[in-house]
């Protein structure tokens, strides 16, 4: 009798069957880490914009001396500011926002800096209101 040893069909079959299945669970923890580190991307995008607006917003407040809302969509501060000569002065500094609400732009000595929330918040609410 002859001892030959050889691996058989279904071996072969189940060894690439478990191949297989941990090639497609690494795969599924690769394309969701890629999700998670996206997400957490756009949330530290919308919280370094919604700091920097509250700063600046922060600010305004404290050195106005009148709010007003010229329309719905935007609203009007009256601001101490010091001149090129050191003398305080009132100037004026505008917050609009745009028709989906989810982007504020501040206009200041005709310069806007905008704030778009757009593609940070999908899906949800933004509401910029300034209340007094």
């Amino acid at each position: 009798m002859s001892n030959k040893r050889a691996i058989t069909l279904v071996e072969v079959t189940v060894v690439l069957a478990i191949a297989g299945m941990a090639l497609a669970a690494v795969f599924y923890i690769f394309i969701n880490s890629k999700r998670a580190d996206s997400s957490g991307e756009k949330a530290e995008e919308y919280y370094r914009l919604y700091s920097m607006l509250e700063m600046k917003l922060k600010k305004d407040i404290r050195n106005s001396t009148a709010i007003s809302r010229p329309s719905s969509d935007e609203y009007a501060l009256s601001v101490i500011c010091n001149g090129s000569d050191g003398t305080p002065s009132i100037k004026e500094v505008r917050y609009r926002t745009g028709k989906s609400g989810k982007l504020v732009e501040r206009i200041f000595e005709g310069k806007a800096e905008k704030y778009d929330f757009t593609k940070l918040v999908e899906g949800q609410d933004f509401i910029f209101k300034i209340a007094w």
